[in-house]
Order: structure tokens, then sequence, then C-alpha cells
């Protein structure tokens, strides 16, 4: 794995995996998405952790994990406004045709990004802002999220926010529809800090291969931070069929996001409950 590392170009000077699980593709590729960190020359245009700025990209092997390759990343671009996106912690999902990416950002006018992959991750495409996903740090300039904040905190349309910290890591699991008639036989789950501040952990999910997500599930109605899904099966003896069923570990606490790690489990009918019910932050 350091020789994949020590490949990746323009040439890293620090790599963080993760954090959060890698994902076997169909075809028996192994991916670990993570992020490195690249110096540059100019410090005034790119200032972040010393004079560097951070990546999305991911590594892989298709030898079980003997070696390992570097594989696609998300580059350095800007948006529209000329601010420079700064893609970070990872996580990535297999989809019916193609490998998800879905990262972090750092500046508050950005939500999270999505890009993806028709190579298996040797590369990925132009990365695009998934405006859906809130995250710790990004300014709310958007409508109907009312229900992410508690009490006092409510928001009105359009209003902005500070930002309290620069997006949080997430993670995604993908799994069998079990709708045949599904637009894409992969859905998928995710999960974050619902809120632009670090709280009220929930989970999301997708039927269409990432385009669009569902409302949040919160799970948690407190200060949250990481996490990381798993799926499992449960065999139905009434039904006669295997369940699907999710488990998160998550950062969580009263008084404090990192007060303690935390476990949930729960199904995919409790999941598709939970998106429909009244969300306990709505203003109505």
């Amino acid at each position: 794995m350091n020789h994949a590392i020590q490949q990746i170009k323009p040439r890293s000077w620090l790599y963080g995996q993760a954090p959060g699980h890698g994902i076997q593709m169909k075809s028996g590729r192994l991916i670990v998405p993570g992020r490195f960190w690249t110096k540059v020359t100019d410090s005034e245009q790119i200032d972040f952790t010393n004079g560097s700025y951070p990546q999305s990209n991911v590594i892989y092997s298709d030898d079980h994990g003997n070696t390992w390759h570097p594989g696609g990343s998300l580059g350095y671009r800007e948006d529209t406004n000329g601010i420079a996106i700064f893609s970070d912690e990872a996580t990535a999902v297999e989809l019916d045709n193609e490998l998800c990416i879905n990262a972090r950002t750092l500046h508050p006018d950005q939500p999270r990004l999505l890009a993806f992959s028709n190579d298996e991750g040797a590369s990925f495409g132009t990365p695009n802002f998934a405006w859906s996903l809130l995250e710790p740090g990004y300014k709310n300039k958007a409508k109907n999220y009312t229900y992410f904040l508690q009490g006092p905190f409510l928001l009105e349309d359009n209003t902005t926010w500070p930002a309290q910290a620069g997006g949080c890591q997430a993670s995604m699991i993908g799994f069998t529809a079990p709708e045949p008639l599904s637009p894409s036989n992969t859905w998928v789950v995710f999960s974050n800090p619902a809120s632009i501040f670090r709280r009220n952990m929930a989970v999301k999910i997708s039927k269409d291969g990432c385009r669009t997500w569902s409302k949040p599930w919160v799970i948690h109605a407190n200060n949250s931070a990481y996490s990381d899904l798993a799926y499992f099966e449960s065999w139905d003896s009434d039904a006669g069929v295997y369940s699907p069923n999710f488990a998160i570990l998550f950062e969580g606490g009263e008084d404090f996001a990192y007060a303690s790690i935390q476990f949930k489990m729960f199904s995919l009918e409790r999941l598709l409950q939970g998106i429909e019910e009244p969300s306990p932050f709505s203003s109505g």
C-alpha cells in the first residue's frame, strides 16, 4: 500500500485513508478511498495545512491486497465563484455500472462532492456538488431545511448561518434494491450529521445511483460527528426470505460530539418508515 501512495501524482507529502470502510467490487477489485495533501509554491492562493491542499482519491488492488495501485483523484479545481474546492475525507460505493465517490469539502459555501468512475476507480469524471447533502460547516442558503436544527435555531427560507466547522466525514453503503422496478438495481444509504452544526446523526437513502436523496431520518438527535455504515441480511422465517439490515458506528453524546462511540442497528423497513416521519425539528 505504501508503494501505491508513493506513486500518487502530484506527489503527496501526507496521505490519509478514508476514515471508514473500503469495498470489494463485483470484479474482485478492492477499493480504499482516502485523500492526500500536495505542496504548492503559491501559498497565498492555496493556504491549507502549511501551504498545501487536499484532494480525495482511491487506491485499488486486483490481487486480494498483495499489491496496490493509485486510482483516480478528484483533482484541484475552483467553483463558479473562483473559490478553491478542497475535497477531503471520502467514502465510495459500487453502483450498477460505475463507482461513486462522495467527499467532504472544507469551505463554508460548498456542500459535499460526488464524482463517478466508469473504469472501476482508475479515473473519475468531473466532481459536482451534492446540494441536498447538508453537512456541518456548510452555510445554509437553501429552502426546506428547518427540520435540521433544534429549538431557537430553526432556519427560515434563504437564511445564511456562519460556518461552525469545515465539513465532516460521512459514510455510504450499497445493497441490492428490493424493488425490481427501481431506477437502479443498487440502493445506497448515506450517514452524516445532517446539520450545519455537528449534531443530528441521520441517514438518507438514494434509489437512483446517488443522483437524488431522501429526507434524513435522524437516529441521534444530539451532538454527533464521524460515522461508518455496514450492511447485513437476517433470515425472516415468517416470510421465508433474507431481510436487509444496517448497522452504524458513530461518535455522539449529549455534551459534545466525541463523548462516546455509539452503535445502532436498523432494518430497511424502519429506515423507509423513518424518512417519511415528521421530523422532531420541524417548525410545524
